[in-house]
């Protein structure tokens, strides 16, 4: 949890990827432990929701794929692996773009606490 935040670092305060890298270890100092529970309610939420949305393509895959009459695996459906493969991947875009925002988020709150810059201060980066 050390380079939690190496990225908003670069974008926010204008800096090279050495100081940002130096920059979330200071930041991310007293915050690892919530830091990295965060991450974990995410990894957890993320597992689950992949779960239950990939569920009905498992099952499809699994009542089909055994075929009793000749006791051998039967072929799988061209259209279910498309299924499975388009939910993966809108599934690992949706994680990843929950992810960065996260990053953004904390970094925000983080140097809002350490270093008392208030949320317009940060917001006039993108403006």
């Amino acid at each position: 949890m050390l380079l939690a935040l190496p990225i908003p670092a670069v974008v926010i305060e204008r800096i090279g990827p050495a100081e940002a890298l130096q920059r979330s270890v200071e930041l991310t100092k007293n915050n690892r432990l919530t830091i990295f529970a965060i991450h974990v309610i995410v990894a957890v939420v993320a597992t689950v929701l992949a779960c239950v949305t990939l569920l009905p393509f498992l099952v499809a895959i699994v009542s089909g794929a055994w075929d009793a009459t000749t006791g051998m695996a039967a072929e799988t459906s061209a259209l279910t692996l498309v299924g499975i493969s388009v939910v993966v991947f809108l599934l690992q875009v949706a994680v990843v773009t929950y992810l960065a925002a996260l990053a953004t988020v904390m970094y925000a709150r983080i140097v809002g606490i350490n270093d008392q810059v208030d949320a317009e201060k940060l917001a006039d980066v993108f403006r």
